[in-house]
């Protein structure tokens, strides 16, 4: 948990697929503690698991 005075930037991200294996994920890195959007992107996946949906909005955006 960050301190309410915390300065500096948070990423959040997530992913999700479908049984057919299309799927897409996001991420969003704030600058706090304004909760200023600094960069957010969307990715479409052709083929994935729920996990690998989920991990790749992170791996893509580091």
């Amino acid at each position: 948990m960050l301190s309410s005075n915390y300065i500096g930037h948070l990423l959040s991200f997530d992913g999700a697929a479908k049984r057919d294996g299309f799927g897409g994920a996001a991420c969003i890195l704030w600058s706090l503690p304004s909760w200023e959007i600094v960069a957010a992107t969307g990715h479409f996946l052709e083929k994935a698991t729920v996990n690998e949906a989920e991990y790749s909005g992170l791996v893509k955006d580091m």
